[in-house]
């Protein structure tokens, strides 16, 4: 899944990542997968870079097309674990010779022959990881982990 956006934000409460419409549907179920962050006590500073607009739908249900997501990107890549939702630099390029921003869940973390981690990621609505988009991710790609997604339709 692509995404795009620059801006800075300072997060301060309470944001609770799945806030979803009411009814009861796949992407209500997919986003209790994620949990609310308490912020009261020390309000993380969220850098540049780190709002994105979904354009792809590779991670439907819990993502859509239009949704915005906050990164938070003070989390360590060792410190990533599998089921994570991160942004990162393609390891590969497009036809126009550029890595792309993409976003996806963390499906499996391995250490190479080089003792460096490796994550694959996968879109949930995809059937399997694709070279060179999905992985190999080190820790050079990453940009951020997850901390909130906003739905579109909040926000009309």
């Amino acid at each position: 899944m692509m995404v795009f956006g620059s801006f800075v934000i300072v997060a301060y409460g309470q944001i609770t990542a799945n806030s979803t419409t009411s009814g009861n549907n796949t992407r209500d179920n997919a986003s209790s997968l994620l949990t609310t962050i308490d912020l009261s006590n020390n309000p993380p500073f969220i850098g540049s870079s780190s709002i994105y607009t979904i354009t792809g739908e590779s991670m439907l249900p819990i993502l859509r097309p239009g949704d915005i997501v906050g990164i938070e990107n003070h989390t360590s890549f060792t410190n990533l674990k599998v089921g994570d939702i991160i942004v990162f630099k393609s390891p590969g390029v497009n036809q126009g010779g550029q890595h792309e921003t993409t976003i996806q869940r963390i499906a499996e973390i391995k250490t190479n022959a080089q003792g460096e981690r490796v994550i694959r990621t996968k879109g949930d609505a995809n059937s399997d990881s694709i070279r060179y988009i999905d992985y190999p991710i080190k820790e050079e790609n990453y940009l951020g982990k997850v901390l909130f997604i906003t739905e579109k339709s909040l926000y009309r």
